[in-house]
């Protein structure tokens, strides 16, 4: 069995703890005898209302995020993007993967698809409740940064992995408030004003800088971006946390991959990045020598998340260096996109970049190939590949998995996930082809 682990895969810097195991926050019922049990897993109406509701819906808030990103029983954002684009192929034999895997879905009937969507709108809508409770009742709380910085990453998402359309519903009362269809520019916008509540709460919340330095980069204000990702020190990191204490909030890529489901993949659909013959040590993985769950596939088992409870980066220092060194490519500062690449590259022993007089084009693929080995398994490789096409001119083709498809036919042409087809009860969406306002980039 070969080993291409190397334990600074992702160290280097120190890590601030995002996510505890939320369950453990919520307050439990007493009971008068053996007879007379309160049963602790129901919160009543009553529980959630004034200051003292606050560390339960934060707690909540906190657990919905962890889902949606990368729990949920294996249907995470973390692991449908992984496997959309070219950081794993399948290797077992769900239809519903496979469909993501081959870029082909199938809106009317897919339950990753369905999961992610409705996963990350229950995190929006958690972490707006939380919020506006927090500044009902305690406007001086800590968690508010925290809780708008969480609407914002769920906003990116909803952004970075589905069409045009996204709507924002709300619920008000026992009543939902249908919510328009928006633009992605719109959805990326929105995440910029959750994440500027964040930074009026506490103006020094990295987690929030980084957040918007992402969003601001989605909108390609490339200067605007660097600006914001500056103040942002390179060993900052918050992570989102897993535990073992239910199924829902394991590691879900972990879940997954040693399952056998997934394979680290290797120029995914011929242009995708060479994961595993780079050697790199920010995607560690070991060749099992067995196939996957499908008796077929070749398991390369990635060491990203080794661990059931292995901690997954949402924010980093690192990030924001790559986001500067993104602005200065546009801006055409070639030593100043090189120093900052280099200066994340020195945190963990890795030579420098060599300035050797390459074209724009070059020094792109260079940047992309940069974040994709940084980020690698954390839910920015479909945004990336996305804005190749949108601000860079790319065609899909040459971004995108494409050509002949591993378990048979070809790759699809899907360059984002549709929207639901559960999301047509929603009547101002109904009527838009596949849920969407546009399938583009």
């Amino acid at each position: 069995m070969m080993n291409h682990v190397n334990r600074h895969a992702r160290g280097g810097h120190s890590r601030g703890a995002l996510f505890a195991a939320a369950l453990a926050l919520l307050p439990l019922a007493g009971c008068n005898d053996l007879l007379e049990v309160d049963d602790p897993d129901v919160i009543r109406p009553d529980q959630l209302q004034g200051v003292d509701a606050i560390p339960t819906r934060v707690a909540g808030a906190v657990l919905d995020f962890q889902i949606a990103f990368n729990g949920n029983f294996n249907n995470s954002t973390v692991v449908a993007q992984g496997m959309f684009t070219d950081e794993y192929v399948n290797s077992e034999t769900f239809s519903d993967r496979i469909e993501v895997d081959r870029r082909n879905i199938d809106r009317s009937d897919n339950q990753i698809v369905l999961n992610v969507f409705s996963g990350l709108h229950v995190a929006r809508v958690s972490s707006r409740a939380a919020s506006a409770a927090i500044e009902e009742f305690d406007p001086g709380n800590a968690d508010l940064a925290y809780m708008r910085s969480l609407e914002g990453f769920s906003e990116i998402l909803l952004g970075e992995t589905f069409c045009a359309g996204v709507p924002a519903s709300e619920l008000q009362g026992n009543e939902i408030a249908y919510g328009e269809p928006r633009t992605a520019q719109k959805v990326f916008e929105d995440a910029v004003v959750a994440f500027d509540k964040a930074l009026a709460a506490n103006a020094s919340f990295h987690t929030a800088r980084v957040g918007k330095a992402r969003a601001l980069l989605d909108l390609g204000r490339f200067s605007d971006a660097a600006s914001v990702a500056s103040a942002v020190p390179t060993a900052f990191a918050m992570d989102v946390l897993h535990s073992s204490t239910t199924p829902a909030q394991e590691n879900g890529l972990w879940n997954l991959s040693t399952n056998g489901r997934v394979s680290v993949a290797e120029t995914d659909g011929g242009n995708g990045v060479p994961f595993r013959s780079l050697d790199d040590p920010r995607v560690p993985w070991i060749d099992t020598g067995d196939t996957g769950f499908d008796s077929q596939t070749r398991l390369y088992l990635q060491l990203v998340s080794p661990e059931i409870d292995s901690p997954v980066p949402l924010a980093t220092g690192i990030e924001a260096r790559l986001i500067e060194a993104e602005g200065a490519l546009e801006a055409g500062d070639r030593a100043a996109f090189f120093a900052l690449h280099n200066a994340a590259r020195a945190t963990i022993g890795l030579a420098p970049l060599a300035e050797t007089g390459q074209n724009q084009a070059t020094l792109e693929d260079l940047h992309f190939r940069e974040r994709a080995l940084w980020l690698y398994s954390t839910a920015h490789r479909l945004g990336d590949l996305r804005r190749l096409v949108r601000q860079y001119g790319r065609t899909a083709g040459s971004v995108f998995p494409s050509g002949d498809y591993l378990k048979g036919g070809t790759f699809g042409s899907d360059l984002n996930f549709p929207i639901p087809v559960e999301e047509d009860n929603n009547p101002n969406t109904k009527a838009l082809p596949s849920g969407c306002i546009d399938r583009n980039a």
